[in-house]
């Protein structure tokens, strides 16, 4: 089906990115990333960046990071976790669709605030007012996040029933 031996999760904060990834990675015996842990190993927490230096600069190190991770992972199978918002920057999406086999984790505004309620993580550009802040950043990027190769919708779904869908997808085991 795809030729790429990568797989780039994306989807909303919350949409289980990190989770399904490192299951999918797990299944499939192969590399995996999570590129807000590899931001934070080298420059700190992504709240203190966003804070000291604003989004701007955050979105240049996401992409410098994204670059040095394939680099890094040149050859290799490789399921990654991306950022929310790693899709905003239009020079991280040609690189993920240059390396990767793109996935859509796609889930409904009611989801994600039910979800929300139950998340003790500090999310930057959700701090404050945190429904009218999660209900904005979903109404603009659903339009964004279509680029994806592949959208799995994943409301009312295991974390295996997923990883199963994922990998039917793609044609990869």
């Amino acid at each position: 089906m795809y030729s790429k031996n990568k797989i780039a999760l994306i989807g909303m904060p919350l949409s289980g990115k990190s989770t399904i990834a490192k299951a999918l990675s797990a299944c499939m015996k192969v590399h995996y990333a999570d590129l807000d842990d590899e931001i934070e190993k080298k420059y700190g927490s992504i709240a203190s960046i966003f804070a000291e230096r604003g989004e701007k600069e955050f979105r240049k190190i996401e992409k410098c990071t994204l670059q040095g991770l394939f680099k890094k992972h040149k050859d290799d199978r490789l399921v990654l976790s991306t950022g929310g918002g790693t899709p905003l920057c239009s020079k991280a999406v040609a690189l993920l669709k240059q390396h990767c086999i793109v996935v859509w984790l796609r889930i409904s505004l009611e989801a994600l605030l039910y979800r929300m309620a139950d998340d003790g993580n500090h999310r930057p550009l959700l701090a404050e007012e945190k429904e009218k802040n999660m209900k904005m950043l979903y109404e603009q990027r659903q339009d964004i996040y279509a680029f994806a190769n592949i959208i799995v919708d994943v409301e009312r779904k295991s974390v295996e029933e997923i990883v199963q869908e994922i990998k039917k997808a793609t044609g990869i085991n």
